[in-house]
């Protein structure tokens, strides 16, 4: 649990994910399913990034994200409970004004533009995917389906794996319609059945636990 990560970094892509540890990710977690097959990691790479780029250029998608952005150390120890930007990098465009949630939501700025380079980066480097599959798209699916996604990031911390969800695609908005639907075609998704999570695997560069706060300003005790 406390190896547990969601890694957001590149992947290594001179390690591929054997088709065992796959299985072994996946083995005995309800609607679990998942791939390392060339042709389908490429065609997957190609599908989470596009539906990333989607919501990241749809202007009402994008500020969702926007607002919830912490621009730099003191915003993030402020509020640690949002999209963090920070480190030494981040931290000095934020101090020469090249990064703000202004500009990250201008589609012409260096901010936004270098948000699209960064995560193009990312999602071309996923080694292999996992995905949950759900018999319906009720409440109750969606919250089985929340316990097995935490079922499968703690296998995936136990087998050293790495896990990132990159569910873009399934986002239920005009814009994304297209890719949602080929996201259940490409996956074999039947009729009546909800594809209930998307996340890559690989291995990336050890990554820190995010931000969060503390547990007493969370719990009410009585």
């Amino acid at each position: 649990m406390i190896r547990r990560r969601s890694n957001r970094s590149p992947f290594d892509l001179s390690r591929p994910v054997a088709a065992a540890a796959l299985a072994s990710l996946t083995a005995g977690i309800a609607g679990a399913e998942g791939t390392v097959a060339p042709e389908r990691v490429d065609a997957l790479r190609n599908l989470t990034w596009r539906a990333f780029e989607r919501e990241f250029t749809v202007e009402r998608t994008l500020m969702e994200s926007v607002r919830l952005m912490r621009i730099g150390k003191t915003e993030i120890e402020a509020n640690p409970d949002g999209i963090f930007l920070g480190g030494p990098a981040l931290e000095t465009m934020r101090l020469v004004g090249a990064l703000s949630r202004e500009r990250m939501a201008d589609p012409g700025s260096l901010a936004h533009r270098r948000g699209l380079d960064t995560y193009r980066g990312i999602m071309a480097s996923a080694m292999g995917y996992v995905w949950l599959v759900s018999g319906d798209g009720s409440r109750r699916a969606e919250l089985a389906a929340g316990r097995d996604w935490v079922r499968l990031n703690l296998r995936a911390a136990s087998l050293g794996l790495d896990l990132h969800p990159v569910s873009q695609a399934l986002q239920e908005f005009p814009e994304m319609a297209a890719m949602f639907e080929e996201a259940h075609a490409r996956l074999g998704v039947g009729a009546g059945m909800r594809l209930q999570m998307l996340g890559r695997v690989g291995y990336g560069s050890a990554v820190p636990p995010s931000p969060r706060w503390p547990l007493e300003t969370r719990i009410r005790m009585t």
